[in-house]
């Protein structure tokens, strides 16, 4: 619904900025970059086009929804990111990055294509917030019918991947059991230090039920080369 719809938008962001306002570092000398990665059609990007205080970016792999962010988002520099191609914008562009649907469902290949492409782009101390689905979203599905009959789950087989997921790391349901395309993933708590690019990296927070008590949000940092250090 519409209204839920909005509502959630709103949450988000405002949940998203002030996780930014914790942990991120903002540059000095110019307003902070922020990539709304995968923004759909503007849930979340709609009132990110209302913060004057950042250059906003979005991208999305739809055409039509591009198109409407980009005929009403007029602060948002909206771009298409079509199949395998490179994100459309330069090395270390960005200083904040969120992403509420990349890691909640694409294959393990593309996942790391992705992290490649976001290592680029996300400036050295940059932040990354990546939604993921969890224990605490297996153990809704387990006990809530509604969400059972949307991931095509029984409360059975939901604690069988409750029970597994510490030492799978990540399990992903492929296509056949979602009406999304790419299917559903589901990600332990320790899986992204040891395996989302630890070399250019840090996780600085996992946030279970982070996102409106239902997905898990990941606060990734990251890091800045020793050289630049020194």
């Amino acid at each position: 619904e519409e209204p839920v719809y909005l509502w959630t938008g709103l949450v988000d962001i405002t949940n998203f900025f002030a996780i930014y306002q914790r942990q991120g570092t903002p540059p000095a000398d110019r307003k902070p970059r922020v990539l709304d990665f995968g923004c759909g059609s503007g849930r979340i990007a709609r009132y990110l086009n209302m913060h004057e205080a950042v250059e906003a970016f979005g991208v999305d792999a739809n055409p039509l929804l591009v198109e409407w962010c980009q005929l009403n988002l007029d602060r948002v520099v909206t771009l298409l990111q079509a199949g395998r191609q490179r994100l459309p914008f330069g090395d270390g562009m960005f200083d904040f990055i969120y992403a509420t649907s990349l890691f909640t469902g694409v294959a393990h290949n593309r996942m790391q294509q992705w992290f490649d492409e976001i290592t680029r782009v996300l400036a050295p101390g940059g932040l990354l917030l990546a939604v993921t689905y969890g224990p605490f979203a297996l153990n809704a599905i387990r006990t809530s019918a509604a969400h059972r009959a949307t991931f095509r789950l029984t409360a059975a087989r939901a604690t069988e991947l409750i029970e597994a997921l510490p030492t799978e790391g990540r399990i992903h349901l492929p296509s056949e059991q979602s009406d999304t395309g790419d299917g559903f993933t589901f990600i332990h708590p320790d899986y992204p230090a040891a395996n989302w690019n630890p070399e250019a990296f840090e996780v600085l927070q996992h946030i279970s039920g982070g996102l409106r008590a239902w997905q898990d949000i990941v606060v990734l940092q990251r890091r800045i080369p020793e050289e630049a250090v020194e």
